[in-house]
């Protein structure tokens, strides 16, 4: 865990911020400042890159950006794809709350068209069902604002080294 001074530092200069370390530019040096074991470390590279090389960096920082996502498993990248995975998250959220509660309501001994049943008709079970659903879409609001949070990060970067490197 990086130490008060070196977050202030980080947000102060705009450089990328983890929870152990800071990484940014400055005269033409990448530092890069965390904790090891409770050491504090300071890496300085020099970063005298040409154009051609910084190229190559954003390309390639594109392409395993996009080998790392969704186009990984088959799935072509396009303007829906955001909303189909978000989609399919909620759907997925009803269906496994659905099959857990009926799983347990099964689980009672009762028959299966009695457990169908009462998922649909018994007012109590109905309110179980929503207040698990409401706190499962929660917890994924949570998680869907940190990956979207980290995606805009990563999206910034090659335009950070960039606008810091060419001057």
């Amino acid at each position: 865990m990086i130490n008060n001074v070196l977050k202030k530092l980080g947000k102060n200069k705009n450089w990328v911020r983890s929870s152990d370390a800071i990484s940014g530019l400055e005269n033409n040096f990448f530092i890069n400042i965390g904790n090891a074991a409770g050491l504090v470390y300071i890496l300085l590279n020099n970063l005298e890159i040409s154009d051609e090389k910084l190229d190559l960096l954003v390309e390639n920082f594109e392409k395993n950006k996009k080998e790392l996502g969704y186009s990984k498993f088959g799935g072509k990248l396009g303007y829906y794809t955001n909303w189909i995975l978000v989609f399919s998250n909620i759907l997925i959220i009803l269906i496994s709350n659905y099959v857990s509660i009926g799983f347990l309501i099964y689980w009672e001994s009762l028959k299966f068209d009695e457990t169908i049943y009462m998922l649909f008709n018994h007012k109590e079970i109905i309110d179980i069902v929503f207040k698990n659903i409401l706190m499962s879409m929660v917890l994924c609001l949570i998680a869907w604002g940190l990956m979207a949070y980290k995606y805009y990060q990563s999206s910034k970067f090659p335009e950070y080294i960039e606008s810091k490197v060419i001057q």
